[in-house]
């Protein structure tokens, strides 16, 4: 089964969440608030990968939950679109320095919104896998590293015996080279 993309949509107009909703229920996992609530604690229990973000709500400013979110541990791989019927060229540059990816003016046209959501979840997918791609090439790497080294402390130690001739000397080589594996 494929897991759907999670988006937080995040109006306090009912209308407007549940058009997201309806427009997007079925190719994404939409989650809808009204932004009264704490967004980290929000974004902590739902993990969205995306955010859609109104700019004026009820209670505080879209920029103001975007920079709350920015500064939060939880908020700098999330995606922030912002969705406002602000649409001038400073409404959108507060917005992206506030910390928003993107910016769609109301009224929004859903085809785009939609389009626009199946490229960034193609760009997470990718994202997801370079991440999966790097943690097992560091596995391998470190793991490798250990064997090498392993492998090195082992021909020292071959190095070093080839010249004993005495038993008591030669135990202590053996007893020193099992140190080293905490044996």
């Amino acid at each position: 089964m494929k897991l759907k993309t999670k988006i937080l949509s995040i109006d306090d107009n009912q209308q407007n969440l549940t058009l997201i909703e309806k427009v997007l229920f079925n190719d994404f996992d939409i989650v809808s608030s009204d932004g009264n609530s704490s967004i980290v604690e929000l974004v902590s229990k739902e993990q969205p990968q995306i955010i859609l973000l109104d700019i004026k709500l009820e209670s505080r400013s879209g920029y103001d939950l975007c920079k709350e979110l920015r500064n939060s541990d939880i908020g700098t791989d999330i995606i922030v679109i912002f969705i406002s019927a602000l649409s001038t060229v400073e409404d959108k540059l507060t917005a992206y320095a506030s910390g928003g990816d993107d910016y769609i003016s109301k009224p929004v046209d859903i085809v785009e919104l939609s389009h626009k959501l199946k490229r960034l979840e193609k760009r997470i997918k990718e994202k997801d896998f370079l991440k999966e791609r790097i943690t097992k090439a560091s596995d391998v790497a470190f793991t490798s590293m250990k064997q090498a080294s392993e492998l090195g402390l082992l021909i020292e130690f071959f190095k070093e015996t080839m010249t004993v001739s005495m038993p008591d000397p030669l135990f202590q080589k053996i007893f020193k080279f099992f140190e080293n594996f905490d044996i």
